[in-house]
């Protein structure tokens, strides 16, 4: 907007250019509040898919993945290896150590000792506070070797655990499936994967059991 005279604008000029003015910073304002809005509602939602202790995945981002994610690689035909974690006793330990000290316990597996196989593509609780891990791209013999990894490793953490009935120290069960169709269903997965959990549990404890 120019005005007639040079370096003068009218009373109706400079009206116009507030009023412009104060459109264009509502227009900013609102384009900054619904960015803002975005952010909090995309943390909210990645919040509601973790757990508050550990921040790892729960199940219902478990289901997501699976339903999802997971299902639409079927056609690539990758094999994977799905395993479910309990800790030996945990009952015990919360029981005489108190829920304190068995929510550090659950920090440290999580955090220190699955996370450094550096193999895992997902990693959730699910209810009871057993581990669900899942492995892409992951055959019979590298499973094995995953297992493996994991059952040595809990040793380096060191937790005391006296009221374990099998062990002076924190112990680990696992149980793994080998899903050769990246297409099953994840709840069969997710069942298949707790069999074998027991299996280990039936036989003793503190190792692992492909199947």
């Amino acid at each position: 907007m120019q005005s007639a005279s040079k370096n003068m604008f009218t009373y109706v000029d400079l009206e116009s250019l507030r009023i412009v003015a104060s459109y264009v910073a509502i227009a900013v304002t609102n384009i900054l509040r619904a960015h803002e809005l975005i952010v909090a509602n995309e943390k909210l939602r990645e919040m509601s898919l973790r757990d508050s202790l550990t921040d790892v995945y729960n199940r219902r981002a478990l289901e997501r993945y699976m339903q999802n994610e997971f299902a639409s690689r079927a056609e690539r035909n990758l094999p994977a290896c799905a395993m479910m974690l309990d800790v030996d006793f945990f009952k015990q330990f919360n029981d005489n150590y108190g829920h304190v000290q068995g929510d550090i316990c659950l920090q440290e597996i999580t955090k220190h000792y699955i996370k450094s196989c550096g193999v895992i593509d997902i990693m959730c609780f699910d209810t009871g506070r057993r581990v669900f891990i899942l492995v892409e791209r992951c055959n019979k013999e590298q499973a094995m070797d995953v297992l493996k990894a994991l059952n040595q490793r809990i040793k380096l953490l060191d937790i005391i655990h006296e009221h374990s009935e099998i062990s002076s120290r924190v112990t680990v069960s696992i149980g793994a499936v080998i899903i050769d169709a990246m297409g099953e269903d994840y709840a069969k997965v997710f069942n298949k994967a707790d069999q074998a959990l027991y299996k280990v549990k039936e036989n003793g404890r503190n190792s692992y059991h492909l199947i």
